[in-house]
């Protein structure tokens, strides 16, 4: 890596992670509830490529919103090297479907 590389600020990391993963899990569904365990990794430097994957940990009936639920997800965003940059956990009200 070169001296001259510019640090990215981690909230943006968090950010751009956030908004890749909001596209495939929730992007169709309710609101955003909660973040919790966020923590930051490798610093991201200008010209570095970012990714997201996440993977559900709980999902439970919501007791306020009937036909609705609450989902977990862990997220964790890498670089190119493999190196994770920032992960989190989210939760989000989802429509559940019928039975």
């Amino acid at each position: 890596m070169e001296s001259a590389a510019i640090p990215i600020n981690p909230m943006l990391v968090y950010s751009t992670v956030l908004g890749l993963s909001v596209e495939d899990l929730s992007e169709a569904g309710g609101p955003f509830l909660d973040i919790e365990d966020l923590e930051f990794g490798a610093t991201v430097y200008d010209g570095d490529t970012v990714r997201a994957s996440s993977v559900v940990l709980a999902r439970k009936t919501s007791r306020s919103r009937p036909g609705w639920g609450v989902v977990e997800w862990a997220t964790t965003g890498r670089n190119q090297r493999d190196e994770v940059v920032v992960r989190y956990r989210r939760s989000n009200l989802s429509r559940m479907r019928p039975e």
